[in-house]
């Protein structure tokens, strides 16, 4: 049951509490990101505490950033594979972002919809893995 708690903290801090403007701009800009890693931290220590005591601190710090990592960079890959997919040779490389952002249909995309799926997984084996690594896991 540890387990399913920790994955609804999950979603409050990466879902209720992550805004558009943060979930679009944290693997360009690092406030953004910032902010984001802020929120997970906070929400998994407090969250954590009755259970774990000081300890929720020491998992939350590392639950967040790790999560950082991950966003920052999958979100990254994701755009380098638009560019990649989308534009035919004939577009200059240095032009393809301006063009993406303004005219892709991200949610057309069915490798949009994977990447969001790998991204939570991945947040979740990082909530398992630390959940017996920080935590002891169900001892």
């Amino acid at each position: 049951m540890m387990l399913v708690y920790m994955f609804f903290l999950h979603f409050i801090a990466d879902f209720v509490l992550q805004n558009r403007e943060m979930g679009k701009k944290k693997s360009k800009k690092i406030e953004f990101l910032t902010k984001h890693c802020i929120i997970q931290f906070v929400v998994f220590s407090i969250g954590l505490i009755p259970f774990y005591g000081v300890q929720s601190a020491q998992f939350g710090l590392a639950n967040a950033l790790i999560h950082g990592v991950i966003d920052w960079h999958i979100w990254r890959l994701y755009a380098i594979s638009v560019l990649h997919r989308q534009f035919d040779k004939s577009v200059p490389w240095k032009d393809r972002p301006k063009l993406m952002y303004k005219r892709y249909p991200f949610w057309e995309d069915h490798y949009f919809y994977l990447t969001i799926g790998f991204d939570q997984f991945l947040h979740l084996a990082t909530i398992v893995t630390l959940w017996y690594s920080v935590l002891g896991g169900g001892k």
